[in-house]
């Protein structure tokens, strides 16, 4: 590699590399973490496609490199596109050096883009050898969703055991949630809905929380909570003060989850008008959703509407949800597109120093784009008139 002015041979390079790493590694091991070298390809001369001048563009002499520094905690990163390029043979490096890889990665050859039929590698080939030499990382032998679950699981785990190896364990509270239910009705059996309803397959999810000697083990709790009351809770737990200059929506929970204290809330508003979902409250046992009602202690999946048997209690409610939705301010413009359509990216600081590159490359993707729309359509989804938004995606 050139290097200010002079050049570093291969076998100096690798002398160095060997010396640094165990440095770290030792670090790392010290630490609880693996470190892994990825080869880069040196003959693509696209940026982020290929480093010319690279000297670490083999696998074989990565690996030779991880064997030398000796450790646990170094490992080598198995990228399928670059090693395609400066080596191939990818299975039988796989079947090789597999005890040595820490990290697998994949993309399309040519183009280091989405895998695709138009792709020299064979993936379902790479896939198998994976599964062959039993790599622990996430491999597809599952379906779609439950190959997402299955990083989920894993994902969750991580964050488990950084807390415990941290320390924290005994002073965290770990909460695992989700924001709505499932794309599909069979998801959230035997609640009625998807995640774009208000029904409560699409507002009831599950609520796990882990907190040693505070929270007792497999016990647990069916007081009405909300997500937004997490907010007041954590500001509870970390002696702050609920005093705002607006009201919160959220509620104090800590009596609630610590002290088996009834909820102080007695009602929930999923939406008000004017959204892409049915206007929609829970208070008490009953829940309104659009002009249907429903006895939630006697009917959870939502099956029987008894709207016609209970008018004044529906018109309650309907009351109330108009009275929460004349506080919040007009929406303004949902009739034309944004113009101009910013931001580029998302974060206040960010967007003010986006380069021009990819400002150029969200404008090609936008000339592409509709710049019109038939009158009473808009570019996002409009509100569904008999409370459903229909889901085309694949389920996951």
């Amino acid at each position: 590699m050139e290097e200010h002015g002079s050049i570093v041979s291969r076998e100096e390079g690798t002398k160095n590399c060997i010396e640094g790493f165990k440095k770290m590694a030792a670090l790392a091991e010290k630490h609880k973490v693996t470190l892994v070298l990825e080869p880069l390809n040196s003959r693509v001369a696209e940026a982020m496609k290929g480093h010319p001048g690279y000297q670490g563009d083999h696998i074989d002499a990565r690996v030779e490199i991880v064997k030398a520094v000796s450790s646990p905690s170094f490992k080598v990163l198995f990228d399928a596109y670059h090693v395609q390029i400066m080596d191939g043979d990818l299975i039988r490096r796989i079947e090789q050096h597999h005890e040595f890889i820490g990290h697998v990665q994949i993309a399309g050859n040519p183009g280091r883009g989405e895998i695709g039929d138009n792709q020299e590698i064979n993936y379902r080939g790479l896939m198998k050898a994976l599964l062959k030499v039993n790599y622990p990382g996430y491999v597809e032998e599952h379906g779609k969703r439950y190959a997402a679950l299955k990083c989920l699981d894993a994902a969750v785990g991580l964050i488990a055991n950084a807390i415990a190896q941290s320390g924290f364990t005994d002073n965290t509270l770990l909460i695992f949630a989700n924001d709505n239910g499932g794309l599909r009705d069979e998801m959230n059996a035997p609640y009625r809905g998807t995640k774009s309803t208000n029904y409560e397959g699409g507002v009831r999810v599950p609520c796990l929380m882990r907190w040693p000697k505070k929270l007792a083990p497999k016990s647990s709790n069916d007081a009405l909570m909300h997500v937004t009351d997490l907010y007041s809770t954590f500001a509870t737990l970390a002696g702050a003060s609920l005093k705002q200059e607006r009201e919160l929506d959220g509620k104090n929970m800590t009596d609630v989850l610590f002290a088996d204290a009834k909820s102080p809330r007695n009602e929930i508003i999923f939406e008000v008008s004017g959204s892409v979902r049915l206007p929609a409250i829970r208070k008490g046992k009953y829940k309104l959703v659009g002009k249907e009602l429903y006895n939630l202690e006697v009917d959870p999946s939502e099956k029987n509407n008894i709207a016609e048997k209970h008018p004044e209690i529906a018109k309650e409610l309907s009351s109330r949800v108009a009275e929460v939705g004349r506080q919040r301010p007009p929406l303004t413009g949902m009739d034309r597109l944004m113009s101009p359509a910013l931001p580029w990216v998302y974060g206040q600081q960010e967007n003010k120093n986006v380069p021009e590159w990819l400002k150029q490359e969200v404008q090609k993707i936008r000339k592409t784009q509709p710049k019109e729309w038939a009158p009473g359509t808009t570019p996002w989804p409009q509100a569904p008139k008999d409370g459903k938004i229909i889901y085309t995606g694949d389920g996951r």
